[in-house]
């Protein structure tokens, strides 16, 4: 593959065309050697790639979804219906208390599922919610919650748990809670 290196405002060449390119002069000879618009296709998309990849490795260029502060990164969901790592160590043990994971199965597949939770993904929780008692116990084997259930949500970091929070608080689960930390914090908390 052709590699493009910029040092002090000057473009550098390396194996491009099959010459090295070190200076001017050779730089000539790589134009002559297939054609200016093959070279300028290749000259666009190099600068294109480190442009963006540079950029991007020291934060000029990033996607509207990420912010450099943690607590930024995490999903709020309801305000007051949050819990943190303890609360959740606590739900845990409460057999009155549901916790769904709501990543994808690959996800859980590589990583397993909070202790004591059920796995719905995302996109599935409202339909779960939806079956009959006996449905819902036989597929998870635990009570169908009501609306007046303590149902605790989490996913990898909170984001995709506050979506779920605000679909249950509007079908009337007014104990949805959102845990902020999610897979990623307990995982870390687990093996301190």
């Amino acid at each position: 593959m052709n590699n493009l290196i910029i040092r002090n405002y000057r473009v550098v060449l390396l194996r491009c065309c099959g010459y090295i390119c070190k200076d001017k002069d050779k730089l000539c000879k790589v134009f002559s050697v297939g054609g200016l618009n093959q070279f300028t296709k290749k000259i666009f998309l190099f600068i294109w790639i480190f442009i963006f990849s540079t950029l991007g490795r020291v934060g000029l260029v990033s996607s509207v979804n990420y912010s450099t502060k943690l607590e930024n990164m995490r999903g709020q969901g309801d305000e007051k219906n949050i819990i943190g790592y303890e609360e959740l160590l606590a739900d845990q043990k409460n057999d009155k208390v549901l916790i769904i994971d709501v990543r994808e199965q690959k996800e859980i597949d590589e990583t397993g599922k909070l202790p004591g939770s059920i796995h719905i993904p995302m996109g599935n929780v409202t339909q779960m919610l939806n079956l009959t008692d006996e449905e819902f116990k036989n597929q998870f084997n635990k009570l169908k919650p009501d609306k007046d259930t303590k149902i605790v949500l989490s996913c990898r970091s909170g984001m995709r748990s506050a979506n779920v929070q605000q679909e249950l608080l509007k079908l009337g689960y007014e104990n949805a809670y959102n845990y902020i930390g999610g897979w990623s914090e307990w995982e870390t908390k687990q093996k301190s």
